[in-house]
């Protein structure tokens, strides 16, 4: 019994380890937030290299009934060297809270260059 309880420790210091490495060396950024009333729309701007084949995209939501994708507009800079700002539309559907994460990807590849979370609060 003695020799379980240790395993169990072992594993849950080895597990938890393992979970704050990940974290300090993840591509995560801040979470960002958006405040949005019923039945408004409001944009997220973000930034991106849409020359180089970037783009953030919609990774997950959890919960879709709080707010509504309505989709993305790119203001792209005078020069090519300058970054688009992406303008991503939510709408408000009841009141609640979502988190909606972003992953910023170049075109062709399966691997995310970084991560990103939104908060959005509907009131």
């Amino acid at each position: 019994m003695k020799n379980m309880k240790i395993r169990i420790l072992r594993t849950f210091l080895i597990s938890s380890f393992m979970m704050l490495f990940l974290a300090a060396h993840s591509n995560v950024l801040a979470d960002d937030y958006l405040f949005i009333d019923v039945d408004d729309t409001e944009e997220y701007k973000i930034d991106a290299d849409t020359y180089q084949g970037y783009d953030w995209v919609i990774a997950s939501m959890t919960d879709q009934t709080i707010v509504k994708y309505e989709g993305k507009e790119n203001k792209f800079g005078e020069k090519n060297t300058d970054l688009t700002t992406q303008l991503i539309k939510f709408k408000g559907l009841k009141k609640g809270k979502t988190i909606v994460t972003f992953n910023y990807i170049k075109q062709g590849e399966s691997l995310p260059k970084k991560t990103r979370k939104l908060i959005i609060r509907v009131y």
